[in-house]
């Protein structure tokens, strides 16, 4: 299982702010978030086109996975998963 953490803007949809999930992929994490929580969680992750929208940031035991590789980042059990929203301002 994967420990899955989610900041307060999915916490509000999930009810929860960690999760544990049986995903081998990043991308399984997020399938698995979108069929339990429907379109709640997917309008939050993509927008009107389908496209993953670059307000989210995700980590992998720390490392961006955008150094990594991307949605397909393998994941092994115990592994952490961290969503977080880019804050942008000036």
């Amino acid at each position: 299982m994967v420990n899955v953490f989610l900041p307060s803007i999915l916490a509000k949809v999930t009810g929860k702010n960690e999760l544990y999930v049986n995903a081998s992929s990043v991308n399984g994490v997020i399938e698995f978030l979108i069929e339990m929580y429907g379109n709640d969680i997917k309008d939050i992750f993509y927008d009107q086109t389908g496209e993953w929208i670059r307000f989210w940031q995700i980590f992998v035991n720390g490392m961006n996975v955008r150094f990594l590789n991307y949605f397909e980042t393998g994941l092994d059990d115990n592994d952490k998963v961290v969503f977080l929203p880019v804050v942008d301002g000036g």
